[in-house]
């Protein structure tokens, strides 16, 4: 995972569920060490329940093909 966010030409995508603490998210740790000032790190934060992630994941960054 960290060889994908350390490119300059990538965009975090930090994904954290509501009832975790932001501080202690392992998702928005990873995205400060390698963009320290969150210039290319987009945090989202998501009410699921646990076994609905996947699926509200999916919804969430559904992409539309052009």
């Amino acid at each position: 995972m960290k060889t994908y966010v350390e490119k300059p030409s990538s965009i975090i995508l930090a994904i954290s569920a509501a009832n975790v603490d932001l501080a202690t998210s392992d998702a928005l740790a990873l995205a400060r060490e390698v963009d320290p000032q969150g210039l290319r790190t987009e945090t989202w934060r998501k009410r699921c329940k646990q076994r609905d992630l996947k699926r509200c994941f999916r919804e969430k960054c559904a992409v539309k093909r052009l």
